[in-house]
């Protein structure tokens, strides 16, 4: 279970989106552009979340990080190893077309 929330699926799904449309460095460039953009969304998401600092918090390895009691920790790992993930998926899944896609020498 825990390979879910440290990238597995965002890996694989990187993986299947280069294999089918990437193979150049444009398009490339803009699979990891989606995943620099889910990975803000995700971060923004787990923000508006977490409790304010006004209420007491749930956790006992929270900090008061810009107004609300994040576990930075956590997120830190989460969101790396998505990020990561969608990194390698892409990288390995656009790789992997373009060698698929190359002219082969007769």
């Amino acid at each position: 279970m825990a390979i879910l929330y440290l990238g597995g699926v965002a890996g694989v799904v990187a993986f299947a989106l280069a294999l089918y449309a990437g193979g150049t460095l444009r398009r490339t460039g803009l699979l990891l552009g989606v995943g620099l953009c889910l990975t803000i969304a995700w971060l923004l998401a787990v923000y508006l979340s977490a409790k304010p600092i006004s209420q007491s918090p749930d956790c006992s390895d929270c900090g008061a990080h810009f107004g609300r009691w994040l576990d930075t920790a956590a997120i830190f790992v989460g969101v790396g190893g998505n990020a990561l993930s969608w990194l390698v998926g892409t990288i390995a899944g656009s790789s992997l077309r373009a060698l698929l896609r190359r002219p082969s020498r007769a």
